[in-house]
C-alpha cells in the first residue's frame, strides 16, 4: 500500500525477503515520476531473466523535471555504493531520494565504505535544505537519522584505520 510523504510523494515499502527495493511516486499537475530506488540481486537469481531496454532518456548531466507545480532535479553523483548513483532532490517537498547511494560498495569495495566517498557524500547532503532522505530499503529517514547513520559508518571506518 502507498505511503505518504509530504503533499505530493508516496512510496511504497520494499521487500525484505526479496530485497526489493522502496518504490517513490511524485506528483505533479501535469506529469509524474515513479523512481525505482534501488537494486536487487537476490529478486532474480538468474540474472538471464532480466530483459535490459534502451533508456527513452539518457543522462549525460544534470536535469530537472518540471511535473507542474513541483520539480524533480536529477543529479548525477559519484557514491559510497557505485560510480553511478542518481539522487533527486523535490525542493517544494524537502526531500531528498538518494537509494542506494548511502550504502557499502559491495561492486569495488568488498562491502565496505570507502572513507574519502563517504565523506564527499557527507558534504555533499549538507548542501541540501531537507527534512527527509528517501532511501532504498527502509522507510524514509529524517535529517538526523541519516546524519546518524552516516557518523557511524566514518567513526567505524577511522576506528578500523587505526
Amino acid at each position: 500500500m502507498l505511503e505518504r510523504i509530504g503533499k505530493r510523494i508516496y512510496y511504497l515499502m520494499g521487500e525484505e525477503r526479496t530485497d526489493r527495493p522502496c518504490l517513490y511516486y511524485i506528483h505533479g499537475d501535469n506529469k509524474n515520476l515513479v523512481v525505482d530506488a534501488g537494486n536487487s540481486k537476490i529478486e532474480y537469481p538468474d540474472l538471464s531473466e532480466i530483459q535490459v531496454v534502451t533508456a527513452d532518456i539518457v543522462l549525460e548531466e544534470d536535469m530537472c523535471l518540471e511535473l507542474g507545480g513541483i520539480e524533480a532535479r536529477l543529479l548525477m553523483r559519484d557514491s559510497t555504493h557505485s560510480r553511478d548513483a542518481l539522487f533527486i532532490h523535490v525542493p517544494e517537498e524537502r526531500a531528498l531520494i538518494i537509494g542506494d547511494a548511502d550504502c557499502e560498495d559491495h561492486y569495488d569495495g568488498g562491502g565496505k565504505h570507502d572513507k574519502k566517498k563517504l565523506e564527499e557524500l557527507i558534504a555533499f547532503f549538507q548542501t541540501f535544505d531537507v527534512d527527509y532522505y528517501l532511501v532504498g530499503h527502509d522507510q524514509p529517514q529524517t535529517v538526523e537519522e541519516e546524519k546518524e547513520f552516516l557518523e557511524e559508518a566514518l567513526t567505524k571506518l577511522e576506528m578500523t584505520s587505526r
